[in-house]
């Protein structure tokens, strides 16, 4: 997959310390998750592993990015830790 745009579902998520939730990129109707770059703002509170997997870590907020090679721009999920 290349050209396009890359998208994330959900874009917020809402979740209590230790829950696991995936986040699902696509570029067209193509699940482009397991080749996307993720990264968090704060692993404090969430983090990403390679393959879109959150993991809530402490109340608070951080956003994760997905990047794919060849797109253009990024998205983002909001994720609230409660």
């Amino acid at each position: 997959v290349s050209g396009g745009t890359i998208s994330v579902l959900p874009t917020t998520l809402a979740s209590a310390a230790g829950d696991v939730d995936k986040i699902v990129a696509r570029v067209g109707g193509d699940d482009v998750s397991a080749g996307a770059v993720w990264t968090t703002t704060d692993a404090t509170k969430a983090t990403v592993n390679a393959h879109g997997v959150v993991t809530s870590v402490a109340a608070g907020s951080a956003t994760i990015t997905a990047t794919y090679p060849g797109t253009t721009g990024t998205a983002t999920t909001t994720v609230t830790v409660t």
